[in-house]
């Protein structure tokens, strides 16, 4: 029985360099270029303004114009006596937020799933979200209008003329 050569074998791998990968895809890493250009604008390009944490920074004088502190509005934040437990509270806070606010829509859910009546059904479904879905009625209200200062028996008013396109 012969041997088989290692190369001729279908499934053995063969070690390729990034630049192999690199001549040969060279079409794909192009299409990457654009959205990579995008992460770093849109993610880094905020980062900017965080300068403004090392500076005892006064917006009419601009970040020129504006004293050099650097790490010592931190030491200052660091050695408040109300930091640690500004800290422990902000813990507290989110650890019970995700422990309750994690299972509470899976229950509801549950719930819900095991009602019997279709349309109280879609109804209880609703109502949780119904203070996120709502639209303010004075929203679409001139804030003249909102405020009681403007009337339609101030003299000089004409609210039909302002409001109705004709």
């Amino acid at each position: 029985m012969a041997k088989k050569n290692a190369a001729n074998v279908v499934g053995v791998k063969t070690k390729t360099t990034w630049k192999q990968a690199f001549k040969r895809d060279w079409q794909l890493y192009l299409l990457l270029l654009l959205p990579l250009i995008m992460v770093f604008v849109f993610s880094y390009g905020a980062y900017p303004g965080l300068r403004m944490a090392f500076m005892d920074y006064k917006p009419a004088k601009g970040y020129a114009g504006s004293e050099w502190v650097g790490m010592k509005t931190f030491v200052k934040i660091f050695k408040d006596a109300d930091f640690m437990r500004a800290l422990r509270n902000s813990i507290v806070f989110n650890l019970a937020d995700l422990i309750i606010g994690f299972p509470m829509p899976i229950i509801l859910a549950l719930i819900l799933n095991e009602l019997r009546y279709p349309r109280f059904k879609k109804v209880s479904a609703a109502l949780p979200f119904l203070g996120h879905q709502r639209k303010r009625s004075h929203d679409n209200v001139p804030s003249e209008l909102r405020s009681g200062e403007h009337s339609a028996d101030q003299p000089g008013s004409d609210l039909r003329r302002n409001s109705f396109p004709e």
